[in-house]
């Protein structure tokens, strides 16, 4: 096994200590961003993208290249009233502004006013307990694809992609509304009060750095805004779900024959038909793998929008 300490392209802390770990079949990144160890293994010779909970980083096994990018994170929610509700958005929290302004244009496009508009946020409810079977259902298409709808337990996994987003919020009526005195980084506020967008930063040791300000009736006179409506841009979503779902309880399907097939193998005590089994169960295990990267929920979203052109 050979160990390969990378290149490190941008500002790394000091407590950081990154290794690449190769050998013939795989490959073991090693982050201590902290006082926290990950281990993650893939398959070599093949990009791939690693999360730990601080930071975010891509690597090239071919070139041994580890390029770092802090993750940036935030809040994004509204206000009505007293009400207030702000959710947690992990990564690219520095793009709220571009998203959420283009998305309630959006929806006021939808609803026909920002008072009926309103009157659908406050639909929303705030998730507490576990999801019963029924939430599951209703919220899936927002779920976190590494683990699976089928698998989920908890709202934070369910409601993954409603991250960043209003349209997903007001589409499932859900939101994990979080503590207020936790708020760090980037923050888009929805003000219904005074039907205002702020969009601020909030540094570690409390300084507010104000970002963009704008009137819902202004945003409206934008320039470049999105041309999908709100039910073209939910059912194009719902429908590249079900085509991947579909696929995917396909592939689970299969490896879930194989290693039924792979038992009988093992009381045969037929080592070849085993190890065939094992080759088959690895390459329906990629092929899950790469279907869940190729799903690209988020970019689906920011081309729906007008933030990526083709």
């Amino acid at each position: 096994m050979l160990v390969y300490q990378t290149s490190v392209l941008g500002s790394i802390p000091s407590l950081c200590k990154l290794y690449i770990i190769q050998n013939t079949s795989s490959l073991v990144v090693k982050c201590l961003p902290s006082k926290q160890t990950s281990w993650v293994r893939f398959p070599a010779c093949v990009k791939i993208q690693i999360n730990t909970n601080r930071y975010k980083y891509k690597i090239n096994i071919k070139l041994f290249i580890l390029y770092f990018i802090m993750s940036t994170r935030g809040y994004f929610g509204y206000i009505i009233g007293r009400k207030k509700r702000m959710m947690l958005v992990d990564y690219d929290a520095n793009l709220l502004w571009q998203i959420l302004v283009r998305e309630i244009y959006v929806l006021v496009k939808h609803f026909g006013s920002v008072e009926y508009l309103k009157k659908a946020f406050e639909k929303i409810k705030i998730v507490k307990n576990k999801p019963n079977k029924k939430q599951i259902e209703k919220a899936k298409y927002f779920a976190d694809l590494n683990i699976g709808w089928r698998n989920i337990d908890n709202w934070c996994s369910l409601l993954k992609y409603c991250q960043s987003s209003f349209i997903n919020l007001l589409e499932c009526e859900f939101v994990l509304n979080e503590d207020e005195h936790s708020k760090l980084g980037y923050i888009f506020l929805l003000d219904f009060n005074n039907n205002t967008l702020q969009f601020n930063h909030i540094s570690s040791d409390g300084k507010i750095t104000k970002i963009a300000i704008a009137t819902i009736d202004e945003i409206m006179k934008f320039e470049d805004m999105p041309i999908k409506t709100y039910t073209e841009i939910i059912v194009e979503m719902k429908n590249n779900f079900h085509k991947y779902d579909e696929e995917m309880l396909k592939i689970e399907n299969e490896i879930i024959k194989l290693d039924f097939s792979r038992e009988n193998a093992k009381k045969q005590n037929d080592v070849n038909i085993e190890e065939k089994i094992n080759k088959l169960i690895d390459e329906n295990k990629w092929k899950k793998k790469e279907l869940i990267m190729n799903q690209r929920t988020f970019y689906y979203r920011l081309k729906a929008l007008n933030l990526i052109e083709e």
